[in-house]
């Protein structure tokens, strides 16, 4: 379902660029807090973690698309098919991991959501 507002779904585990360690820029020392004392709708939550505990940091990616299935103006199914469609090659195992993360991403901002309600 598409939300008229904007919103922002952050992975709050804290990356620091290579732009940064070079020096170049800094990194805010509360990025959601800047967002949110914007006025932009942030909904926060550990992308990372949910992957680390799937097995694999770069199930990151695939966490974050279930978090935004629900505020596109697609069917969260028809993102998820796609996703999965593009691991087919490497495996039931992997299909069956991205499913875990896209739900399990979508059940985090959920959850995001609920607790600042």
């Amino acid at each position: 379902m598409l939300r008229p507002e904007a919103i922002a779904l952050v992975n709050d585990s804290r990356f620091v660029p290579p732009v940064v360690e070079l020096g170049l820029f800094d990194y805010p020392a509360d990025p959601v807090g800047e967002m949110r004392a914007s006025g932009t709708h942030v909904v926060a939550f550990d992308a990372t973690s949910i992957a680390l505990a799937l097995g694999d940091i770069r199930l990151g990616n695939t966490v974050m698309l279930g978090a935004i299935a629900d505020h596109l103006p697609f069917s969260a199914d028809d993102l998820l098919a796609c996703v999965l469609k593009r691991f087919q090659k490497k495996g039931e195992k992997m299909v069956d991991l991205n499913r875990r993360a896209f739900e399990a991403g979508r059940a985090a901002v959920g959850e995001a959501e609920a607790a600042v309600a």
